[in-house]
């Protein structure tokens, strides 16, 4: 999957920032987002990033001047049974953490990506030529094969195989649901890829290898459409990765801004506490393992915003000479 952003530039973009206005998106007035934790809004009761950020796709709505909320809400053990405190189909934020791509426990949460779907179009029947749809799908997947040959120590050919073909499937499942989300009306869908989780606090060339695998099928699979907006989240943190200082961090991506470096210290989230330092939020790039902190988010949300102005840009002369989106 290749930027509209050259890569070479990415450094200038981030540190002058985005500057946006209403005019910027003549044509986009919401936002719906369909992902997993890296793109929660808030389902299980907190934003999985430092307390008070709000994800990146937040950002990117509140900068179009519309508030992007979870579709459902309740606290985690009761969402994870089923128990759901609160539904709002107005509400437009149907990521979930733990989705997959298609996998998951049908009508409980974590809804996959093919579920959130389906319970958007059940809702709302179509998208409409003045949504941004998002989709960012996938880690939960890849993590998820490559966590039996970590726990196990496998290396042999035949494991890596396996987990290199259930990565495969997933991208090509996520490349049909962006073909429904088309398929249903949606004129502007921002698709983003995954960034190296083998330069998280995993640190695992085999998780990088996974990751590769993914991102290439889903780049192979995806629709020749104008209206989808490729988003390179791999370009923008290999940068991260290389050079952190240069983005205002001080500490190496694969550092873990918990004191507790685990994936499932679900608190530290929301408790400096728990942080290892009191500034983790800005001189971290993750947190939870994979998750963003909240300048991290703000990054991913400057990069995303000036795709999204691209695109439009170039769908502005199609729209004069009057031809159809």
């Amino acid at each position: 999957m290749k930027s509209r952003v050259a890569v070479g530039g990415l450094l200038a973009l981030m540190l002058t920032g985005c500057a946006t206005a209403a005019s910027d998106f003549p044509s986009i007035r919401e936002v719906v987002a369909f992902g997993d934790s890296l793109s929660d809004c808030g389902t299980f009761g907190f934003v999985p990033t430092t307390i008070p950020a709000r994800a990146w796709d937040q950002q990117v709505a509140q900068r179009m001047h519309y508030d992007l909320t979870p579709n459902w809400t309740g606290n985690l053990p009761g969402l994870t049974q089923g128990v759901v405190t609160q539904t709002n189909p107005a509400d437009l934020c149907y990521a979930q953490a733990g989705a997959r791509v298609t996998d998951g426990t049908q009508g409980k949460p974590p809804l996959s990506g093919s579920a959130q779907l389906n319970r958007y179009l059940a809702e709302h029947k179509r998208f409409t030529s003045e949504q941004l749809v998002t989709v960012y799908l996938g880690t939960n997947d890849v993590l998820g094969a490559f966590f039996p040959l970590s726990a196990s120590g496998k290396s042999d050919a035949v494991a890596k195989t396996a987990a290199g073909e259930a990565v495969k499937r997933a991208a090509i499942q996520l490349a049909v649901l962006v073909d429904q989300i088309l398929d249903h009306g949606a004129e502007h869908v921002a698709v983003l890829n995954l960034y190296d989780l083998g330069k998280s606090t995993y640190d695992n060339p085999s998780l990088s290898e996974l990751t590769a695998q993914f991102n290439a099928t889903l780049a192979a699979l995806l629709p020749r459409d104008h209206r989808i907006i490729a988003v390179d989240t791999h370009a923008l943190f290999d940068q991260l990765a290389a050079n952190p200082a240069a983005f205002g961090f001080k500490n190496p991506m694969n550092d873990n801004a918990c004191k507790d470096s685990s994936l499932f210290d679900l608190k530290c989230f929301t408790d400096p506490a728990l942080w290892k330092s009191p500034d983790a939020d800005k001189t971290y790039i993750l947190i939870g393992m994979v998750h963003f902190t909240g300048r991290t988010e703000k990054l991913l949300a400057d990069y995303v915003l000036r795709q999204v102005i691209r695109s439009e840009a170039a769908a502005s002369p199609r729209r004069e000479a009057g031809i159809s989106e």
